[in-house]
């Protein structure tokens, strides 16, 4: 990362994380600096790409995705790379990420329902070279969902 970024910054990341839709007048206002700093600042920080604004569903079953799960994916070392690389062009994972620790891969994934699930992970999941094994845990109930996690830095900017 190239850009250094300072309290305006977090402060920028801070109010957007609570509401994407103010302007950057209202950024401006807020923060107390002018609306070309905003520009510049939201810019830089979409360019170096440390931040992306985007709409994110809050609950996925209002969208119809009732079984949420978590994969232990248990992969030949050799092929850890590919595989996950394979897994993250699947649109029904939301995240793939190689894992250090008792299994290799670990993926998360939104389905409809129980049989999609069953058939994602026969048609999808099981033919994929290298996989060994695969562990799946449905998700009862969230307790907590936070698509961000908050710095000292922007704590120290609040």
């Amino acid at each position: 990362m190239s850009k250094t970024l300072d309290k305006v910054d977090y402060k920028i990341i801070a109010i957007l994380r609570e509401d994407a839709t103010k302007t950057n007048v209202q950024l401006a206002e807020e923060i107390g600096v002018s609306e070309g700093t905003i520009r510049n600042r939201l810019r830089c920080l979409i360019n170096e790409e440390i931040i992306r604004v985007v709409a994110t569903p809050v609950d996925p079953k209002k969208l119809g995705f009732y079984v949420d799960v978590y994969m232990d994916i248990d992969v030949e070392i050799t092929k850890i790379t590919e595989v996950a690389r394979q897994l993250a062009e699947l649109p029904q994972l939301t995240y793939v990420g190689i894992v250090a620790g008792r299994h290799d891969i670990l993926a998360h994934g939104l389905f409809h329902s129980t049989d999609e699930l069953l058939e994602f992970i026969t048609n999808k999941i099981a033919p994929i070279p290298g996989i060994n094994k695969t562990e799946t845990s449905h998700v009862l109930k969230i307790v907590k969902r936070a698509y961000l996690w908050v710095s000292s830095e922007e704590l120290e900017a609040e």
